[in-house]
């Protein structure tokens, strides 16, 4: 990978970003430049830091405006990533919380149908029964079986009120951990020829 940039020279610098949104992320930018003032890869300058090295004399500053440059190109696409990320996280939970949501009100919502079939049910033994204390017995059964779906249909409006209130709760805590932000330090800087 390193062949191309055999018998040439350049710079590399190094800057450690520490960004906090909702993790705390930290990570190694590095941007380089051939003599020729050729940017090099992410993966090069990697690559050129894990070869043997030995320190030659000093020298004198290198390309720093074209190294910042690329060094803001990397920082815009390491927090580009990063929102990116966020993204995906925000679409998660809201996932999760809708299914959560739609199985509620699936299970309270079936409830409320064997309800309806209960008292469907007891009607028609109502209207079967011969005598006057069944008839009653079979209208106070009513009566419990509708007061028990009424129930239920209120269970199914209050969840569906917790539910909006959860995701509401979710959104604003999503948003106050957004607040992105990020710190960049310097770390080193050298000049570089590769040898064969």
């Amino acid at each position: 990978m390193l062949e191309p940039l055999l018998e040439r020279s350049g710079w590399l610098r190094a800057w450690k970003l520490k960004t906090q949104s909702f993790d705390t992320e930290e990570s190694v930018l590095l941007t380089g430049v051939d003599d020729a003032g050729q940017a090099i890869s992410d993966e090069h300058c990697r690559r050129l830091l894990s070869l043997p090295a030995e320190i030659a004399d000093p020298v004198a500053s290198g390309p720093i405006p074209e190294l910042d440059r690329l060094r803001d190109e990397a920082l815009a696409a390491q927090l580009k990533d990063v929102e990116a990320r966020n993204v995906r996280y925000l679409d998660e939970e809201q996932l999760k919380l809708d299914r959560w949501a739609e199985d509620l009100k699936l299970g309270l919502e079936q409830q409320i149908r064997d309800a309806d079939r209960e008292i469907r049910e007891a009607k028609r033994a109502s209207s079967a029964a011969t005598t006057l204390d069944e008839k009653l017995a079979a209208q106070k059964q009513i009566k419990a079986l509708e007061s028990a779906r009424n129930r239920k249909r209120r269970e199914l409006f209050e969840t569906q009120d917790k539910i909006d209130a959860q995701r509401e709760e979710l959104i604003e805590r999503i948003q106050s951990q957004m607040k992105q932000t990020h710190d960049l330090q310097p770390l080193f800087a050298f000049a570089w020829t590769l040898v064969n």
